[in-house]
Parts: C-alpha cells; structure tokens; sequence
C-alpha cells in the first residue's frame, strides 16, 4: 500500500494534470460542460470502484453531517477556478497560488480544529515555511515571467 507522502505526491500530479486537462476540454465545450464531464466521469468511476471494492453497499448517509456533503459543491468551484485560473495565469503559477492558498487553509483547520478535526498547535516553523513559499512565488513569477525570460538555446549546451 502506498504511503501517505507517496499519495499526496500522486495527488499533485494528479491536480496538476487534471487541470490542463479541463482547460482544453474547457476551449471546446465550455467551462459548465466540461465540469459536468468531469464531474460525471468521477461519479460513474467512484461508483464502480465502490462496487468492485467494497464487499457489500451498505451505505450510510444519514450518519454524517450533511454539511460535509456541500463538498461536491466545491468540487464544481475548483474545476471552474482553476480552469479560468490557467487561461489567465498559466498552469505554473496557478497551481503555486493554489498550493500557498490550500497551506494556509489547512494550517487553519489544524490550528482551530475546524470541522471535527483534532487541533494542532501552531508552530513558528510552519509559518516561517508559508512566508518562505510566498516569497519563492514572488521570485518565481518576477524571474520567470514571459518579459525577462531566460532561455537556454542548444548552442549554449
């Protein structure tokens, strides 16, 4: 089975890919479309992955607080956002915004112990690490950027 660490790796690839992905999908059939594809994709298959997995469908919606089931709302946000996101800023820095944003969401939740999970002390550590990450955007959006962009051609090589 694979790790913790080795999942959220997988995850990123994942974001990463699925969010180009839309975008293209997104510059033929439009952004609502390609969300209900996307989205419709994900339920068949979680459907059927559920089936092949699980030995019966015992289902137990009643026993969790139906708030938590407005994520599905979210995933139709994310989709839309991320794919405006890259049309406009390009995949690169979106996912860097998202990442930073995803972070301190996150560090949020620990802190507080939002939503039923268990909280987790705020250490200077970890916000010495989100300051150093939005410092690493500036500098990745202000070297790389398309008007002082440094290209390597072969003949440098």
């Amino acid at each position: 089975m694979m790790s913790g660490f080795s999942l959220a790796i997988l995850a990123g690839v994942l974001i990463s890919l699925q969010s180009v992905f839309n975008t293209k999908v997104n510059e033929n059939v439009g952004q609502w479309l390609t969300t209900a594809c996307v989205l419709g994709i994900g339920l068949i298959s979680s459907i059927v992955f559920y089936i092949i997995t699980e030995n019966s469908i015992s289902i137990k919606v009643y026993t969790t607080n139906y708030l938590f089931y407005v994520s599905g709302l979210f995933g139709i946000g994310l989709i839309i956002c991320i794919m405006i996101a890259i049309k406009n800023l390009g995949p690169a820095y979106t996912v860097l915004i998202s990442l930073i944003t995803q972070l301190v969401v996150a560090l949020s939740i620990d802190t507080f112990g939002l939503f039923g999970m268990e909280s987790v002390p705020l250490q200077i550590n970890k916000l010495v690490g989100i300051g150093l990450l939005i410092f690493g955007v500036g500098i990745f959006k202000n070297i790389f950027s398309n008007k002082r962009a440094i290209r390597i051609t072969e003949d440098e090589i």
